[in-house]
């Protein structure tokens, strides 16, 4: 199930061997159930996630009233980008819709690894432009 996402990872810029031996140390791989949340709004223990079966949704909550901002499913990437990349605190919340399973991955982990192999940086830059592109398609070119 992690090679899901190594898989992943490896089809935006290709991996080491040795980079996939220290990611899969780290990756973990949680059962998910209807109704859970993956990141909670504020939250600064935050997560990548790569959701391998099931589906979510991203919502943020606008004068007490939810307001959907994205779903996903399978074999894709799940990122509060605001909250992972600087740790502060998620902007939004991310629910479990159909129960399935993730494999994650913590900030301190993808530091951990890059330092350790500067290699994965490449990777690295380039999911983040990943993620970019993605917050443009969903939020227009603003």
């Amino acid at each position: 199930m992690a090679i899901s996402f190594i898989g992943f990872l490896n089809d935006l810029s290709p991996l080491s061997p040795e980079v996939v031996k220290a990611l899969s140390a780290c990756i973990q791989i949680t059962d998910i159930e209807k109704h859970d949340l993956l990141i909670i709004e504020e939250d600064k223990d935050i997560r990548m996630f790569f959701l391998i079966d099931g589906y979510v949704r991203c919502f943020y909550i606008d004068e007490y009233k939810e307001r959907t901002l994205w779903f996903r499913g399978p074999g894709e990437l799940l990122i509060a980008g605001r909250g992972f990349y600087d740790q502060n605190g998620a902007a939004d919340n991310i629910e479990v819709q159909k129960a399935g399973q993730v494999a994650s991955l913590s900030y301190e982990a993808l530091d951990a690894i890059t330092t350790g192999y500067p290699e994965f940086e490449k990777c690295r830059r380039v999911l983040a432009e990943y993620m970019f592109k993605a917050s443009v398609e969903l939020n227009g070119d603003q």
